[in-house]
C-alpha cells in the first residue's frame, strides 16, 4: 500500500527588518495557510548562518533557555512553539510572535527564521517506509541599536570632481 499527503503550505509575510533595542518586546503578525491535505505541523525558530557567497542560508535550531539571548514565544495563540498542532485543509492560522530583545544584548544584527513544519507520521511504519518532512518559513532580520534606530551614516573615503581637462605634473594628475 501507498500512502500520500499534499503538501500545500504557505506563510506570510515571507521576511521582516526589525530594529529593536536592548530591554524591548517586538510582536509580529503572522498567518499559516494549508491548501493541501490536513496535516500536524509544529512551529519552530531557527538561527540563519550564511552558507556560502551564493547567499545560501544554513538552519540552526536555535533554543532560548539563555535569558540573555534574544527570546521567542508565541502571543496570545492557542500553540505554542515546538508543540505539534492540527491544520484542516483552506485553513489560515494567524499567529503572532513575540521577540524579546534582553537588556544586556550586544548591538549588532541577528538573523533568524519562524518555520511552520510538517510531523512526520509514524502511523505506517515497516521496512519499506520514508518519511518527507516538508517546511514553510519567514526570515526575520533583526538589528539591536542603544537608541532602537538604525544607524545609517557613512563615509565617503575617496571624492574627486570629474573635469573635462587634466594636467600632469609627475606621477599626480590635476
Amino acid at each position: 500500500p501507498v500512502h500520500a499527503s499534499q503538501f500545500a503550505f504557505s506563510q506570510s509575510p515571507k521576511d521582516y527588518r526589525v530594529v529593536a533595542k536592548p530591554g524591548s518586546d517586538v510582536i509580529l503578525p503572522l498567518t499559516l495557510t494549508n491548501v493541501g491535505d490536513p496535516t500536524v505541523m509544529q512551529l519552530r525558530v531557527y538561527g540563519l548562518s550564511v552558507k556560502d557567497s551564493q547567499g545560501s542560508y544554513e538552519l540552526i535550531p536555535f533554543y532560548s533557555d539563555n535569558p540573555q539571548m534574544i527570546q521567542f514565544q508565541l502571543y496570545k495563540s492557542l500553540h505554542a512553539l515546538e508543540e505539534p498542532f492540527f491544520t484542516n485543509t483552506s485553513e489560515a492560522i494567524e499567529y503572532s510572535l513575540t521577540i524579546h530583545v534582553p537588556s544586556g544584548l550586544s548591538k549588532g544584527d541577528y538573523y533568524f527564521a519562524i518555520v511552520g513544519q510538517t510531523e512526520q507520521n509514524k502511523g505506517f511504519v515497516n521496512t519499506n517506509t520514508i518519511f518527507l518532512q516538508g517546511g514553510v518559513g519567514s526570515i526575520i532580520y533583526i538589528s539591536v541599536s542603544s537608541d532602537g534606530v538604525l544607524d545609517q551614516t557613512g563615509e565617503i573615503s575617496q571624492f574627486g570632481v570629474q573635469s573635462e581637462r587634466s594636467i600632469k605634473l609627475g606621477d599626480t594628475e590635476y
